[in-house]
């Protein structure tokens, strides 16, 4: 039986997109396994066979990579860090000498792009394995199509215009408060190639300083707009708590991160952002979009999300707009879009679907092997975890962080079996079945 199987790292960031990415396989009579990294480990061991779909090929992960290559078939990567944001090839290329290796990019047997400028990049770079890069887009941008999030968030996009009527969206790609800078700079002197080191360190001070001229933006357009109210999504490397300690008097201001950012721009009557992918699919979405950019870009790393949307350099611009009630006028150039992104009349994960099924070979499946050890498997894990985690407390062992974001805050409450089967049910006329392995870990198959 093979399975695609899809580790999730950062929850709010790629689940939806990789439950569409289910949907799709499903249709083509795909098995797929989601779950957090334990779980999909302990998943590959059972099935043993099947397509390993990760979010990088890092430098950081050789041994990984090796490790899950000799229980499966196949081992594929798409970047989950959008990398085509990046302000130009230079730095992109700087980008990949630690997002990729020589001998991951050797290892692996696919690497999915998001476009045309990625994908030059990649080939360029290693250009003795340009056969395994494709370009094909991303589950994330499937779920931009209208007739996807309008079915998909359908009642998110009803409960967020309930709750705060025609609002203002901000999606925040920050960082929000001094201790986070130190937290980032610190990591980034450890991990940063010395060529870049600098670089890395003056784009976060660059994203501390646009979190500080977004707070001033806020309390502005809430003092001048008090009967509309604006809506502050903070992005996963955030606390809520940063943005929520600055807004304690501000009535129409609110933190909400309870829902994927395509159903808050879906809901919104205008986005704010900088630097963010958040503005180029409002864009492609049809919203109003502003980008506010009050001061010095020369040290963001991320500036091609800003050249869409109406540019704003200070407060006066932003308020002429809210008081003329403009209608859309975001700066849709597809054919910029385009050298970053594939957009296609074929949904991103159809092309990749097809690629595993023609090229790399992942089996359609006829028949079902049993199941009886694979639930007791995940009744023995439940166990076991609960056992871990109950020393662990009592130990108090305390590790050496390498990420900002800790496996609780990146899961933000754990993979729910309710939120599988609603958003599939979303999307699919057909019955399939949703098997638990443990914790954070589900099987599903048709």
């Amino acid at each position: 039986m093979n399975i695609l199987f899809l580790p999730i790292e950062i929850k709010s960031r790629e689940l939806i997109p990789k439950i569409f990415l289910i949907s799709r396989a499903l249709k083509k009579n795909i098995n797929c396994f989601i779950g957090d990294k334990i779980a999909v480990n302990r998943a590959v061991r059972y099935f043993k066979k099947g397509v390993y779909f990760h979010k990088s090929i890092s430098k950081y992960d050789a041994k990984y990579i090796l490790d899950i290559k000799s229980k499966v078939d196949k081992y594929v990567s798409l970047d989950e860090e959008i990398g085509f944001a990046i302000s130009n090839k230079k730095e992109f290329n700087n980008y990949l000498n630690f997002r990729s290796s020589p001998e991951n990019v050797r290892n692996v047997d696919r690497v999915y792009t998001w476009g045309n400028f990625d994908y030059t990049s990649w080939k360029n770079k290693y250009s003795k394995f340009k056969n395994k890069f494709i370009i094909s887009g991303a589950p994330r941008i499937d779920i931009w199509n209208k007739k996807v999030y309008s079915s998909l968030f359908k009642n998110d996009i009803l409960e967020l215009n309930n709750k705060y009527g025609e609002f203002i969206f901000i999606p925040s790609t920050f960082v929000s408060s001094k201790k986070k800078l130190k937290e980032a700079i610190s990591l980034e002197k450890k991990l940063s190639p010395k060529n870049i080191k600098k670089k890395k360190i003056s784009s976060i001070i660059h994203e501390h300083n646009l979190f500080n001229e977004f707070i001033k933006l806020t309390k502005k357009i809430s003092k001048d707009f008090p009967s509309i109210n604006i809506v502050i999504k903070p992005h996963p490397t955030e606390q809520s708590e940063d943005w929520k300690n600055k807004f304690l008097n501000y009535e129409n201001v609110n933190i909400d991160n309870n829902f994927d950012l395509t159903a808050y721009i879906a809901a919104s009557k205008l986005v704010i952002f900088n630097s963010s992918t958040a503005g180029i699919q409002s864009v492609l979405m049809q919203k109003k979009t502003i980008c506010y950019s009050s001061i010095s870009k020369k040290n963001s790393l991320r500036q091609f999300p800003n050249k869409f949307g109406q540019l704003c350099k200070n407060y006066s611009q932003v308020k002429n707009i809210l008081n003329k009630k403009l209608k859309n006028n975001f700066f849709l150039d597809k054919k910029k879009i385009r050298e970053r992104i594939f957009i296609s009349s074929n949904f991103s994960s159809d092309i990749i679907l097809k690629d595993l099924i023609s090229n790399l070979k992942i089996k359609k499946n006829s028949k079902k092997r049993g199941l009886i050890l694979f639930r007791i498997n995940s009744f023995l894990f439940f166990i076991y975890d609960l056992i871990k985690k109950l020393n662990f407390v009592k130990n108090n062992k305390s590790r050496k962080s390498y990420t900002l974001l800790s496996m609780s805050h990146k899961l933000g409450g754990g993979i729910k079996k309710k939120e599988l089967t609603n958003n599939l049910n979303n999307l699919n006329s057909f019955d399939f079945n949703i098997l638990r392995y443990g914790k954070n870990g589900y099987f599903i198959y048709k």
